[in-house]
């Protein structure tokens, strides 16, 4: 799959709640960019794709404070099926790269994100995805129910996986010390990149990404000189490092779509024109 265009502005924004970092403790409220974009091909019966990556905030509801990633889906659901002619939400999967927690007690921090990807199924047609490292999914036990028992949710945590003839493969975590949730030592963690490659899936999913040093953006460059490796070009999503650039190429053709606090809607070819 190949990304051949992006709307150069935010169709809608999503405004949400957040802390700074230091002593003091900052609320400030930014606002979460959706954009439109054409993917060269997608299977049949899929009309679109929703891809995302560290929606770190949260919103003030009468019921009390709630991640953004749970109040999204209905959001970008009403969106979709009142201003995306021919997009339908229950033909549109989504794909989540990690790092879906956030709280306004501090920056940072650890909790159970399960809620996200339910609120996600409820209002589109599949939900899969890889952890980032600030994300719970109710321990080992929670996340091993999570895996194995939950339908139409597809956990990736170095796995690979075929949806309505989509093939995506998804490493979670970042690369470090594995005592900390979702930290993975390096070769395991390239080593599970490569194998990802190897397969020669549509996509893949991560959520720590590449560098690209051409442009000054941030990641790992141990990641890109694996993904650099694969014979046969592929769509990577990541998140973790935000880029104000969304996509970029390397050598090998490989696209990298940087969805850190973003969102995009990846639709056919045509679409915005």
């Amino acid at each position: 799959m190949k990304i051949i265009d992006i709307s150069p502005e935010p169709v809608m924004v999503f405004p949400y709640l957040n802390v700074g970092g230091g002593r003091t403790r900052n609320v400030f409220r930014p606002s979460l960019p959706i954009y439109l974009a054409e993917v060269d091909e997608l299977p049949e019966g899929l009309d679109a794709l929703v891809v995302t990556s560290d929606l770190q905030g949260n919103l003030r509801t009468e019921n009390g404070i709630r991640l953004l990633g749970e109040m999204l889906p209905a959001f970008l659901s009403d969106f979709i099926n009142k201003e995306c002619e021919g997009i339908a939400p229950e033909f549109t999967g989504v794909l989540l790269c990690g790092d879906m927690y956030a709280t306004l007690l501090k920056r940072g921090g650890l909790g159970d994100v399960r809620n996200v990807w339910y609120e996600f199924r409820k209002y589109f047609r599949w939900v899969s995805g890889v952890a980032g490292n600030h994300d719970d999914y109710g321990g080992f036990q929670g996340l091993m129910e999570f895996k194995l028992k939950e339908q139409d949710i597809y956990f990736l945590e170095k796995d690979d996986v075929e949806i309505d003839e989509l093939k995506l493969g998804g490493v979670s975590g970042i690369i470090g010390d594995k005592k900390k949730p979702f930290r993975v030592p390096e070769e395991k963690f390239l080593d599970a990149v490569l194998n990802r490659m190897i397969k020669k899936p549509d996509m893949i999913l991560l959520h720590e990404g590449p560098s690209f040093e051409e442009e000054e953006l941030i990641g790992n460059p141990e990641i890109r000189g694996v993904l650099e490796m694969g014979k046969t070009p592929t769509l990577v999503c990541s998140g973790h490092c935000h880029w104000k650039k969304h996509l970029v190429e390397l050598k090998n053709g490989t696209q990298v779509l940087n969805a850190d606090a973003k969102v995009f809607i990846l639709t056919r070819a045509g679409f915005l024109k």
